[in-house]
């Protein structure tokens, strides 16, 4: 599992390549279906291969990714009675996400963080400090409506939604 994170990031960046026509999107797939191989359990991997397969016109792929983020999406139940632990798992993610959307500026990275946002206001909320949760849920907000301006798409359209459901 220690390579998986690297997978993921070296999936990014292909990703990021491609949107700059230097990568084909065939190529991210295999990535993003690389880093699935390594980690099978992390939610971002599976809602990135959706995505890429979806593009890419892979209807059962995206649907088989699809139905793995979804069973792994219950972060409720996977953290079950250790809500303090999450925090402090999905704090110290965020703080890396930061760093990556502060120092890269690319629209994956902003996807991520708001990711790792609307995990920690889940945390905050499940510890009972909606005051705190809330301010998650308002900075994951502003970052989906960040993508979506920059590329306003169904994908993003959705991120914004679920930004908003949070709310």
């Amino acid at each position: 599992i220690r390579v998986a994170p690297l997978a993921r990031q070296t999936a990014q960046l292909a990703g990021v390549m491609h949107i700059k026509g230097e990568k084909p999107l065939r190529e991210v797939l295999r990535l993003w279906r690389r880093a699935a191989e390594l980690d099978p359990n992390d939610f971002g991997t599976q809602v990135q291969i959706r995505r890429t397969a979806e593009l890419e016109g892979q209807t059962s792929l995206a649907l088989e990714a699809a139905q793995a983020a979804y069973r792994l999406a219950d972060l409720p139940l996977r953290w079950h009675g250790r809500s303090k632990e999450a925090l402090a798992v999905f704090l110290e993610a965020l703080a890396y996400e930061r760093s990556l959307a502060s120092n890269k500026g690319e629209l994956v990275y902003t996807y991520n963080l708001s990711v790792s946002l609307k995990k920690v206001c889940d945390a905050y909320r499940w510890n009972g400090q909606l005051k705190r949760a809330l301010g998650y849920c308002e900075e994951a907000l502003q970052a989906s409506r960040a993508m979506l301006a920059f590329e306003p798409t169904t994908t993003n359209a959705r991120d914004l939604s679920v930004s908003l459901k949070l709310m």
